[in-house]
């Protein structure tokens, strides 16, 4: 990292963009799910938890699947990049998804249960993508204090990059 260190405000800049991107997609793709099952306050919670389950688990599974031999900026560039292509698929995909829930759906706990299959279809791998991020710039910071708070000030980033997202 101390090679690169000129580096580092650009990849914060970056990874607010990524925050804005995540929170922009979270809410497009709620408003293109509240079409096929609906806008109660149980589909909020599967949707939610359906996005937070995706990123906890590639949190988690970046360092048991991807190798410490890559680069780790190379790979948050493919983590991004298929971020950006899994959202483009979901923008075709889940008209058809609806088209196939609207034949299926019922009401009662198999409903609840296919809504939560639906959510888990269209968002697992998306947002395991987005989970997958911020460990693979952890590898890249080094475990001292100074790479420690460049690491906090990365996941600011992505935070404020979210809140803007939001609005």
């Amino acid at each position: 990292m101390n090679a690169n260190r000129k580096f580092l405000p650009f990849l914060i800049i970056l990874f607010a963009g990524s925050g804005c991107a995540a929170l922009i997609y979270e809410i497009v793709w709620f408003q293109m799910l509240q079409l096929i099952i609906g806008s109660s306050a149980i589909s909020l919670g599967i949707l939610l938890g359906t996005f937070m389950g995706g990123m906890c688990v590639g949190s988690v599974m970046l360092s048991r699947i991807i190798s410490t031999h890559y680069h780790p900026l190379k790979v948050y560039a493919l983590l991004e990049l298929g971020i950006g292509v899994a959202g483009l698929i979901l923008l075709f995909v889940l008209p058809q998804i609806g088209t196939f829930y609207i034949g299926v759906a019922t009401y009662g706990l198999w409903g609840h249960f296919l809504r939560g299959i639906v959510c888990a279809i269209c968002l697992f791998f998306p947002t395991v993508l987005m989970g997958a991020t911020l460990p693979a710039i952890a590898r890249w910071t080094e475990s001292t204090p100074r790479g420690i708070s460049w690491l906090g000030f990365f996941y600011g980033g992505n935070i404020a990059g979210a809140v803007c997202g939001c609005l």
